[in-house]
């Protein structure tokens, strides 16, 4: 219980910070007059970023998330289809995530594509 107040505690600050740093970066960036080169690829490196934390987030969080509420339900009275589909859900969804990564990145390659 402990565990999950914390995360939830912490998780808006967490979030506040990581979108005031990309304002900063995005700001110090129209600042500088950088090449239209370097400016795509920072662009291409934040929408990256942003894609991961959205994995991150609906692979990672989501599902342990609620397997600490369903830990913490009585879930006696469920039916056990029920029960069955939503561990895999979880477990299907936690497992995903480090092909999910790899496959976004490995979509942005140009070489890997064809």
């Amino acid at each position: 219980v402990l565990l999950f107040i914390t995360g939830v505690a912490f998780l808006p600050l967490l979030v506040s910070l990581t979108g005031h740093s990309l304002v900063v970066i995005w700001a110090r960036e129209k600042q500088f007059h950088l090449s239209q080169k370097v400016q795509r690829a920072q662009d291409r490196l934040a929408k990256a970023f942003f894609l991961q934390m959205i994995a991150a987030a609906f692979f990672f969080v989501i599902p342990f998330q609620s397997l600490f509420c369903l830990m913490q339900k009585d879930t006696s009275s469920w039916r056990g289809e029920v029960l069955a589909g939503t561990r895999s859900i979880i477990i299907f969804a936690i497992s995903l995530k480090p092909p999910v990564q790899s496959l976004i990145f490995l979509s942005k390659n140009p070489a890997l594509r064809k």
